[in-house]
């Protein structure tokens, strides 16, 4: 029975291994890879039925600008896109086993010298 948690925690980044395991040059020059996991969290309306432990994994993958799917000149702000594919496993607020497979864009956006923040959209299946 843990042999199948592990595997269900783990199925959402085997799912962005390349399906080939012969392939070479998995990662281009550019290609950016991100964990991210959250130890956190405070609901906004807490009830004590709520869990404050998500548990969050998550992995996401950003193609280099040169290689990004989809890619169109706009000739505006949307050029500046960065495309990604990620996968996240979590408990979600009622203490449920939640996975979060998805593909989306971020704009990089630069407040002052100092100062930068971004925007993500992302989209898949949860």
């Amino acid at each position: 029975m843990k042999i199948y948690r592990v595997f269900r925690m783990l199925l959402p980044f085997m799912l962005l291994l390349p399906v080939n395991s012969f392939a070479n040059n998995i990662f281009t020059e550019g290609d950016t890879l991100v964990f991210q996991t959250f130890v956190w969290t405070n609901h906004y309306g807490d009830q004590p039925d709520h869990n404050n432990h998500q548990k969050l994994i998550n992995l996401e993958y950003y193609f280099s600008p040169a290689q990004q799917p989809f890619k169109q000149n706009f000739s505006d702000w949307r050029d500046d896109l960065s495309r990604l594919a990620g996968a996240a496993t979590f408990r979600n607020s009622f203490d449920q086993q939640s996975v979060y497979v998805y593909g989306g864009s971020r704009y990089d956006w630069s407040m002052t010298e100092n100062t930068n923040t971004y925007v993500k959209l992302t989209a898949g299946l949860l």
